[in-house]
């Protein structure tokens, strides 16, 4: 009797344990399956490069892009950097001495520290994963994954990019268990994120993404494309020549990419004063020429072709852009007799520093968008803000300390 008794309890105690650890497992389950995986597309300069000399078999890659010593002294980056671009054929071919790569596919450290020496200098997407990896969820090259790309190029040159990511998506959904993914694209990598979609179906696009996030993006172009084509850019302070990077930028097909788009840049408007002529966004073939650099009008053309971003992605459950806005961003180009050799004085009006107001705003004209504004933040430094950090947060289902 005492041994029936005992026997039947056990039984009890086991069944007890089994429904128990059924409804913790269940609710564990259930929990993860609120976390969703993050895949970052950075932006121009937003991905590690490094160069190895091709008939050295005892050459081993050094990194080119982003080093400080380069930016300092430019001449080895001006060397082994640029492209080349053939007319004939509109495709960009490297340095043929040297092998340029941009690693780590599928990884974060080539997206978080562009400076493989981990200074202060060159922090990209690391304070987001910093802040995601409190989550155990989140885990570096699992759940969160980095899709680095040639950003000298335009989608049309990186002809592999969708099927690796497309590839990089679905292992990323299996491998988190069968968890659909959140998209986190900046500035340019907005636009590649952006052609991305347009090419999925719609039934893809329903099983594996959970959300695409578009974070400072030139959907209608910028003005900063037609001062760095003209005199080079901020990057030019660090050699103390403000024409320094200028023939190295020039050499990039996703610089007139992103030049001011026709649709929101009136002929009326003078974009560009100089003492023989004006320029409109609409005198672009004029400009390219006589500013020396009528492959980039060519660049433009081909770049742009079968591109718009004025239609948002669809069948994505959910869309966001976010952008800062109040930070003073050039609208005007004023020159001297030195067009275009020497910096222009520059008139400002709103946008995030980098991209103007009107271009970031394109997406309000996009169905079953969530448009998110934050004053104040700068176009690069908008991935250190907190209140970005935050929405990428809830988005993706993020529980941590």
């Amino acid at each position: 009797m005492s041994t029936r008794v005992l026997g039947t309890n056990c039984a009890s105690m086991f069944s007890i344990v089994i429904v128990v650890f059924s409804i913790v497992h269940q609710s564990d389950t259930s929990v993860a399956r609120d976390k969703h995986p993050i895949i970052l597309i950075p932006g121009a300069g937003g991905s590690r490069a490094y160069a190895r000399l091709k008939n050295d078999s005892h050459a081993s890659p050094s990194q080119l892009w982003l080093n400080m010593e380069d930016l300092l002294s430019p001449k080895r980056l001006s060397e082994l950097f640029p492209l080349r671009f053939d007319r004939k054929l509109n495709k960009s071919y490297d340095n043929e001495n040297y092998e340029i790569t941009f690693p780590g596919w599928g990884d974060t450290y080539s997206v978080e520290r562009l400076d493989e020496r981990q200074r202060l200098f060159g922090h990209y997407f690391s304070t987001l994963v910093d802040a995601l990896v409190k989550d155990p969820f989140f885990k570096r090259n699992t759940t969160i994954r980095g899709a680095p790309y040639d950003f000298r190029r335009t989608l049309n040159e990186n002809q592999w990019f969708p099927d690796a990511l497309r590839q990089l998506i679905e292992d990323t959904y299996t491998g988190s268990g069968s968890t659909r993914v959140v998209l986190v694209a900046h500035s340019l990598g907005s636009l590649y994120g952006h052609s991305f979609l347009h090419m999925q179906t719609p039934i893809w696009k329903k099983k594996y993404i959970k959300a695409y996030i578009a974070v400072s993006s030139p959907f209608g172009g910028t003005m900063k494309a037609l001062k760095m084509s003209a005199s080079g850019d901020i990057l030019s302070a660090f050699a103390g020549n403000p024409m320094a990077f200028r023939k190295l930028q020039r050499s990039f097909p996703s610089l007139p990419f992103v030049v001011p788009d026709l649709r929101l840049w009136p002929p009326n408007e003078t974009i560009v004063i100089t003492p023989e002529r004006n320029y409109t966004a609409h005198d672009m073939k004029q400009f390219f020429g006589d500013i020396g650099y009528t492959d980039g009008y060519q660049m433009m053309e081909v770049g742009k072709a079968g591109q718009d971003f004025f239609e948002g992605p669809t069948h994505v459950d959910e869309v966001y852009c976010v952008y800062g806005t109040k930070t003073p961003t050039l609208v005007q180009l004023i020159y001297d007799s030195s067009f275009s050799d020497r910096n222009p004085q520059v008139v400002n009006g709103d946008g995030d520093g980098s991209v103007n107001l009107r271009s970031l705003e394109v997406c309000r004209g996009w169905k079953n968008v969530k448009e998110i504004t934050l004053p104040g933040a700068e176009h690069l430094k908008i991935l250190r803000d907190e209140r970005l950090i935050d929405q990428i947060k809830r988005v993706a289902g993020f529980h941590g300390s």
